[in-house]
C-alpha cells in the first residue's frame, strides 16, 4: 500500500508515492450536462397557446375552416383524407360560389414556427380567421403530375 500525497502545481494535481515517483493525476471534477448557450433557440412552442391547438387541428386534418363571402366561417370536420368523402368534399368547396377560401394547414412543423405564428404573435384566433390573407396564402396552381381524381383544391389556403 502507497501512501499518495497531493499536491498542486500550475493547477494539475502532482501524486508524489512513497518511492519518490511523482506524476500527473486526473483532476476530478463534478460531471453534469451542460446546455451550450448557442444550442438555446427561442421556442414558440407555448407562447400562444389557442393559436397553437387551432394549428395542430388544421395540421392534424381533424377539420378545416371555410370562410363565407358574408365574412362568416365554420369549422368543418373532415372525413377520412384517403376516402373519396374528402375528394367530393374538396370538390364541393372549389364548385360552392359562397365560399371565399379553405383554410388548412400541412403538417409541418415550420407551417406553425416560421409562418404562422411570428406573424400572428398574441392575437386571437378569431383575428387570424378574420385576416386570413395576412396569414394564409393560396397554394399555387395545381401541379401538372397530380394524380388523377384528386381535388384541384383551388380555394385552399395555407400559412405561407
Amino acid at each position: 500500500m502507497h501512501k499518495i500525497n497531493i499536491y498542486t502545481y500550475n493547477s494539475m494535481p502532482i501524486k508524489t508515492r512513497k518511492t519518490g515517483i511523482r506524476k500527473l493525476g486526473i483532476r476530478n471534477t463534478i460531471k453534469h450536462n451542460k446546455t451550450s448557450k448557442r444550442l438555446i433557440i427561442p421556442s414558440v412552442w407555448g407562447k400562444n397557446v389557442p393559436l397553437e391547438n387551432f394549428w395542430r387541428g388544421l395540421a392534424g386534418s381533424k377539420y378545416v375552416v371555410v370562410i363565407h363571402k358574408n365574412g362568416k366561417h365554420e369549422y368543418i370536420t373532415l372525413p377520412n383524407s384517403n376516402t373519396e368523402k374528402s375528394t367530393k368534399l374538396f370538390n364541393e368547396f372549389d364548385a360552392n360560389k359562397d365560399i371565399i377560401a379553405v383554410l388548412s394547414s400541412n403538417s409541418s412543423q415550420d407551417a406553425y414556427e416560421v409562418y404562422l405564428y411570428p406573424k400572428a404573435k398574441d392575437n386571437s384566433v378569431e383575428y387570424v380567421i378574420k385576416n386570413y390573407k395576412k396569414f394564409f396564402k393560396s397554394m399555387g396552381p395545381p401541379s401538372k403530375d397530380r394524380m388523377e381524381g384528386s381535388p384541384l383544391m383551388k380555394k385552399v389556403r395555407v400559412p405561407l
